[in-house]
């Protein structure tokens, strides 16, 4: 007999959204559901919207917004089927959505919750084309600072996530939950805590679950599709609020949950993150103090919570904290868990050292799999390169997620290199987890960017390509330029190399840390053989899927204020206004710190008819919008290296950058350089490109000489090279 699906949503001011999510509900292939909406006291069009809707549902209608949890828990309260949807209303099912989802339910021995695979939307609430899709969630994990995150957010869909597994949870933008799961882990009579009101509820759910013994599958043919609005790159941009029930809601969720063989197996890395969290919320984000002061005053009942939760807990085959910093686990039956040893995991994946005499380096590789980031360009130029050119050494590339793209692109005898680090994220991940699995691998040495393993006690080179969050403190978030501060100069002490990319740097290195000249390699970064000059026609099919043609002004990189695309603008507007230029300006590069100041400027500077705003651009696409610029435009305040304008120069795309910092040692007469704050002289560069032919053709010819000089793998053997010499040096701290 099929089992009976409640869908259950919670609306406020949801009214964008919320007709399409309940047709996308209607249009599924299983039949035997039921459909619950709570509004939450919208003063938007919501209700309208939700008395119009011709799809059969039962609403309730709340006089205020009772919270998400709350809420939740009201719609369950009415629901009477077999299993439960909790869909944000925010998300389009595809028609085979539950049909696939259910088949989860019958994948492992009690299963209580079940993961889709949420792609993200267009920002018009949209589906995306299939070669655009990028992961929303794959399932939750837990990091060894106790933070979950969602697997695969952000990254290109391309088949890394299409394998049946367990996971840590389900996101709570859409989840599935058995009857029996959600009358099992009530604490109090309710499902979701309501003290948590929103935010982090999904986590704290599928943490007590796991407590009770429950497992979560991810299943990858049940695909939704979410608008993701509040993303953690975002940092301390995101509403106040929600900044204040994250902290608030992280507390809550330790205290009742945490056993204390997890607790002690994360003390360091956890206790570090708690007191950044607190010192950012004292310093930087006031009102969240308030969420702290929520769990002071409400300690006993969180309390209270927490003794039902660990006297009603069950022995599980899988400790809970086998799961921390585990993104998956493999479908296997209760038994083949107990018989596996604690640490298989990490031990499965190490490498021997090799019987060979050659060297072995190991590589944090990490970065690579991450997107529209210069460090991510950099790791994988050089790992390319490293692994296709230099068959007398061997490398352990210790990853996070060793069945990214990257690695899988890989020769089959490369990706055996490939070492899971099993603990832990960013900082504590470098501080903790890194060392570890450098030691048991047996590596000769061991290459970071910029931050060094606390443990680690080997052979080190740390790669610095810039000190730009002492040169432009204003964009990096607060939390991440202070540890920078403290731990960069302490990786440098220790360091038997340094690598950076360029004349400048060093100098600028040297003066700041005191380091000897001759401690430091200038190592340049090397540019793609995909980034050549291309002809209309073959860049016209890429362009025409972003609705543009040949011919505009392109500026590339992560949008920040270091990036000066606030005075770019105004010089955009400047040459619209008196010289009535049509050029589009099209700007390409991902959210980072101070984002929206970078919008604002865009409202601010006057006829932003021309300005297309394109996001992050998939690495396939890139060559086709330098080959089709007009003109690369990249006024940065402050550069190590400046890769896009290398790949820019290498498109034969002429380029208008700045003087300042290292642009003009990359450059060399290649580029016309100007004054990055004189909007004035940045105005009168994007005329020129506009309107001087002959000028344009001869710094496209001087941009290709200039770019024949750079190459991955000139950059590998000269770094290959600083491997040796750190092995004959060994550690300096």
């Amino acid at each position: 007999m099929s089992p009976r699906v409640s869908v259950s949503i919670v609306t406020w001011n949801s009214a964008r959204f919320i007709r399409r999510c309940l047709d996308t509900i209607a249009g599924q292939t299983y039949g035997d559901l039921e459909v619950i909406v709570v509004d939450n006291g919208s003063e938007d069009a919501t209700r309208a919207r939700l008395r119009e809707s011709s799809v059969p549902s039962r609403v309730y209608f709340n006089a205020d917004n009772r919270g998400f949890a709350a809420a939740q828990n009201q719609a369950l309260a009415e629901s009477s089927g077999d299993v439960m949807l909790v869909l944000n209303p925010d998300t389009l099912l595809t028609p085979s959505f539950l049909e696939e989802a259910l088949r989860g339910f019958a994948a492992h021995t009690r299963v209580g919750m079940v993961a889709p695979k949420l792609l993200r939307t267009t920002d018009a609430f949209e589906i995306p084309s299939t070669d655009e899709a990028r992961i929303d969630s794959a399932g939750m994990f837990l990091t060894s600072s106790l933070r979950h995150f969602d697997r695969g957010a952000g990254e290109r869909d391309l088949g890394q996530y299409d394998r049946m597994e367990r996971v840590f949870g389900p996101s709570g933008a859409a989840a599935l939950y058995s009857r029996a799961f959600v009358e099992d882990v009530k604490i109090g009579g309710q499902f979701f805590d309501e003290m948590f009101f929103a935010y982090r509820e999904d986590a704290d759910l599928a943490w007590r679950g796991r407590l009770f013994a429950w497992e979560c599958v991810y299943v990858p043919r049940s695909v939704a599709y979410h608008m993701r609005r509040v993303r953690p790159e975002l940092g301390r941009h995101v509403p106040a609020d929600i900044n204040r029930h994250s902290v608030k809601n992280r507390f809550l969720m330790r205290i009742k949950n945490a056993t204390p063989d997890v607790y002690a197996w994360v003390l360091v890395p956890t206790t570090i993150r708690d007191l950044m969290v607190v010192a950012g919320a004292a310093v930087l984000e006031r009102q969240s103090l308030m969420g702290l002061g929520f769990v002071v005053h409400h300690l006993r009942e969180v309390l209270a919570a927490r003794s039902e939760i660990q006297t009603r807990r069950r022995r599980t085959t899988v400790p809970l904290r086998r799961w921390v910093g585990r993104r998956s686990m493999p479908l296997r039956d209760a038994e083949a868990d107990a018989r596996e040893a604690p640490r298989r995991s990490i031990r499965a994946r190490v490498l021997a050292k090799p019987a060979r005499p050659g060297l072995y380096f190991g590589i944090d590789a990490h970065s690579a799999e991450r997107e529209g980031e210069g460090n991510s360009t950099y790791m994988r130029g050089l790992l390319a390169a490293l692994l296709a050119t230099h068959d007398d050494a061997d490398f352990a590339m210790f990853a996070d997620n060793p069945d990214h793209p990257f690695y899988r692109a890989l020769p089959a005898r490369d990706r055996r290199s490939v070492v899971r680090v099993t603990q832990g994220r960013g900082l504590v991940r470098l501080g903790w987890a890194l060392g570890r699995a450098a030691a048991r691998t047996q590596v000769d040495g061991l290459h970071v960017q910029y931050t060094a393993p606390l443990g680690y006690r080997g052979a080190l080179v740390v790669t610095v390509h810039d000190l730009g969050f002492l040169r432009v403190p204003e964009s990096f978030p607060p939390a991440l330029r202070l540890a920078l501060k403290v731990l960069v100069p302490r990786a440098l002490a220790r360091a038997s190399r340094i690598i950076t990319d360029s004349e400048f740097a060093r100098r600028d290195i040297v003066e700041r840390y005191g380091v000897r000249p001759e401690h430091i390699a200038v190592i340049p970064l090397g540019v793609d053989d995909r980034f050549h000059p291309r002809a209309k026609a073959q860049t016209a099919p890429t362009l025409a899927r972003y609705g543009l043609e040949s011919g505009f002004f392109f500026s590339l990189g992560r949008l920040n204020r270091r990036k000066n695309l606030e005075r770019l603008l105004l010089a955009y507007a400047q040459l619209r206004a008196r010289t009535g230029s049509t050029v589009p300006l099209v700007i390409g590069g991902k959210a980072d710190y101070g984002v929206e100041e970078v919008l604002r400027q865009a409202e601010l500077s006057g006829d932003a008819s021309g300005i297309r705003f394109v996001g992050l651009i998939p690495e396939d696409d890139l060559p086709a919008f330098y080959s089709g610029a007009a003109g690369f435009i990249y006024p940065s305040l402050f550069e190590g290296f400046g890769l896009p304008v290398l790949e820019a120069m290498a498109s034969g795309t002429p380029v208008v950058t700045s003087n300042r910092a290292a642009l003009p040692e990359l450059t060399e007469g290649a580029a016309l350089a100007v004054d990055p704050e004189n909007v004035e002289a940045l105005a009168e560069a994007l005329t020129r490109i506009t309107t001087d032919k002959d000028f344009v053709v001869d710094l496209r010819r001087r941009g290709l000489e200039r770019s024949r000089r750079f190459s991955w793998a000139e950059t590998a053997r000269r770094t290959l090279s600083v491997y040796d010499e750190a092995v004959r040096t060994g550690r300096r701290g």
